[in-house]
């Protein structure tokens, strides 16, 4: 994503949340694509500190991994079913795609809710919530 995309990404989304009476928060971290847009009127960016990445950022941390180890795990297994058959091993988009889901699928809801109760610890100590 490029920051011009992102940029209009929000424009719209602050035209969304201005037409629904709502205001909304998003926490960003330093990626390049990130601007700060000062025009916004009903989203505030919050950005995170760089180099808190495992601190504040839980989804890189045990929900990428276990999802990653899924999806390898399907992986895998469509290798050694097309070994085990003498079959040319044939992994497809759509084949990626059923893993991608199949993957997401199987992480866990507490892997999730465990990882983020450790950011939001961490956000209530080091920003004005």
């Amino acid at each position: 994503m490029t920051s011009i995309l992102f940029e209009q990404y929000l424009q719209k989304l602050d035209v969304s949340m201005r037409s629904r009476g709502r205001k909304t928060a998003l926490i960003l971290d330093n990626c390049p694509s990130h601007p700060s847009i000062r025009t916004l009127s009903n989203i505030e960016l919050f950005f995170l500190p760089p180099n808190t990445t495992l601190k504040t950022q839980p989804m890189d941390a045990d929900v990428i991994r276990n999802f990653k180890l899924h999806y390898k795990t399907q992986l895998c297994k469509a290798r050694l079913a097309s070994l085990d058959s003498n079959v040319p091993f044939k992994f497809t988009v759509l084949d990626a795609l059923r893993a991608i889901k199949s993957a997401w699928d199987n992480v866990k809801l507490e892997t999730i809710v465990h990882c983020f109760s450790g950011a939001a610890k961490y956000c209530e100590e080091h920003f004005d919530i």
